[in-house]
């Protein structure tokens, strides 16, 4: 029943994430055999759905193929600067989107809501995961010492909430 409400065309999956969320009361088994069959829908926002899939599924029961690796990066792309692109990131040790990460962090920077600082803070922590930029004081690949002093901000700015 899920499934086909979620797979409803006429149904905005960004808009109802309560029915992924759904999923968390039904059996591992069944919840893992509807996450599967979810990445293999036609909806018009398939990629989303795929990114949501992907983060409520078990990574150890995806396999490694070229496939399931392209599955990750389609719904990364359909995430991108979304609090989802950081936690399929974290979930399937993608290791070559520091760049990424790192505009999540300086855009979250400019932003002055108080909201985005959580999501500047975990852009900066998954940087420092995929071994891009060292740490938030320490060098950065980057030329500037200015993105080093934002990312220490950012993580300033965690600590002290």
């Amino acid at each position: 029943m899920l499934a086909q409400i979620i797979e409803d065309p006429n149904i905005d999956p960004e808009k109802n994430l309560k029915y992924f969320r759904a999923l968390d009361f039904q059996p591992d088994s069944g919840k893992q055999f509807i996450l599967s069959s979810l990445v293999n829908g036609h909806h018009p926002k398939q990629s989303f759905i795929n990114a949501i899939a992907l983060l409520q599924m078990d990574p150890d029961r995806l396999p490694q193929t070229t496939a399931s690796r392209q599955l990750i990066s389609q719904s990364l792309e359909s995430v991108q600067n979304r609090p989802e692109f950081i936690l399929l990131v974290e979930k399937y040790h993608v290791k070559d989107k520091g760049a990424e990460l790192m505009d999540m962090v300086l855009h979250s920077l400019n932003d002055v809501a108080l909201s985005v600082v959580p999501r500047s803070s975990a852009s900066l922590r998954r940087l420092v995961y995929v071994g891009r930029y060292r740490s938030a004081s320490a060098t950065c690949d980057v030329d500037t010492t200015s993105l080093c002093s934002m990312s220490a901000i950012v993580l300033a700015t965690r600590r002290t909430r």
